[in-house]
């Protein structure tokens, strides 16, 4: 059994996914330079530089990851499975105004998600002094094959 979990990025996205990788590495041709010097030792450095070669190339971006983890499917209790789908409708600003929309106590809501993000089902990206929660997919699929 395993999880695959699918985002599907817009025009929008794919642009700012490119500005990201060239604000944290300076430009293009740097990023290439030193994933070639780094290779395998530094696997993030070279995933970026695919990642933006990708990018580059498509104005859309599919990106699709499988988790074969047993505790990856467990994590997807009733109760977060709701969650995910309040969240997929409703962008919300912090995991207060998630927790008050689900009508839900902050505590379990927050334990639910990072149970989530270990899983890489969402993120929790912090915005000042809230937490934003943030989608990692548009659709999860669970695969019996």
């Amino acid at each position: 059994m395993k999880l695959k979990i699918i985002k599907q990025y817009s025009t929008k996205d794919v642009k700012d996914l490119k500005q990201n990788i060239i604000l944290n590495h300076g430009d293009a041709e740097k990023l290439k330079q030193r994933a070639y010097r780094s290779g395998c030792r530094n696997p993030d450095l070279v995933d970026d530089h695919v990642l933006y070669t990708v990018l580059n190339k498509n104005a859309t971006y599919h990106h699709e990851h499988i988790s074969r983890s047993a505790k990856s499917i467990s994590a997807l209790t009733p109760r977060r499975v709701e969650l995910l789908a309040y969240l997929y409708k409703n962008d919300m600003e912090s995991i207060m105004d998630l927790a008050n929309g689900l009508m839900r106590n902050y505590k379990n809501v927050y334990d639910d998600l990072k149970a989530l993000e270990e899983n890489d089902i969402i993120s929790l990206i912090r915005r000042g002094k809230n937490i934003k929660p943030v989608l990692n997919a548009d659709r999860l699929v669970i695969d019996f094959g």
